[in-house]
């Protein structure tokens, strides 16, 4: 049963691929979309914080958010697929080991001695455009793809 319908959100600010509606990367399963839309409204707000200078504090405090929601989202992928016997359980777990770390090295990055405002703008769009593109748009829509087919929705 679907609770409420997500509305298509316009990301206000577009570089690269900030553009995109979050209709567009939609996956079809409600409980994924929305952690999906809240993840990429986090990063949103970083690249935002990173572009027009903002506290350190207020960037980690993003950021904070950001890896707590992934965490939850991992995490419930992760139920459906063993509850449902998942095919491509393994390659979808090590992806997500796989944003983990890449995750922590993106934060160690970011508030490094010394990097600049824009090689951390530059660094926040290519997490983005690889969470994005290579995640959601590929592994999360197969997933979801398989629950649907299962009745979940």
């Amino acid at each position: 049963m679907i609770l409420h319908q997500i509305q298509p959100l316009r990301i206000e600010h577009p570089t690269d691929c900030w553009d995109l509606t979050l209709h567009e990367v939609e996956v079809g399963v409600l409980i994924f979309d929305v952690e999906h839309r809240a993840m990429l409204e986090h990063l949103r707000r970083l690249f935002e914080g990173v572009a027009e200078g903002r506290p350190q504090s207020q960037l980690r405090q993003a950021l904070t958010r950001l890896v707590e929601i992934s965490e939850q989202h991992f995490a419930h992928e992760e139920d459906y697929m063993r509850m449902l016997s998942y095919p491509a359980y393994r390659q979808h777990t090590d992806d997500h080991r796989a944003l983990r770390t890449g995750l922590q090295i993106f934060m160690d990055e970011l508030f490094a001695e010394g990097a600049s405002a824009e090689h951390n703008r530059a660094r926040v769009s290519a997490f983005f455009r690889t969470w994005l593109l290579e995640h959601i748009l590929e592994h999360d829509r197969s997933l979801a793809n398989f629950l649907v087919q299962k009745g979940i929705r």
